[in-house]
């Protein structure tokens, strides 16, 4: 098997056994977008603290700037249309879909 598939299998083996579709997918999707920061990363193209910190004090408070933490967040989930779209697709269908 190649590389890859075989870190999704692990990854999914990780997961707890009441799993749903839609959180394997997150974890997937997650996991590949951190790889590919940390690849960005690795090849010098990642943007400075500083700079971060500046783009960032137009939209948060000086306090929070300050300080170096970010603002509390809200536990709710985000909206993911493509993850909707799946769902339905992945749903077995009864009679009435038919």
């Amino acid at each position: 098997m190649s590389r890859i598939k075989d870190k999704v299998i692990e990854l999914i083996k990780a997961l707890p056994d009441d799993v749903t579709v839609d959180d394997i997918m997150e974890e997937i999707y997650f996991k590949s977008q951190v790889d590919e920061g940390l690849t960005q990363l690795d090849r010098g193209e990642g943007t400075p603290h500083e700079d971060v910190e500046k783009r960032m004090s137009r939209w948060l408070p000086n306090k929070v700037v300050a300080q170096g933490r970010p603002p509390a967040r809200s536990h709710r989930r985000i909206h993911r249309p493509g993850l909707q779209a799946l769902r339905r697709h992945l749903r077995p269908q009864g009679p009435a879909d038919r």
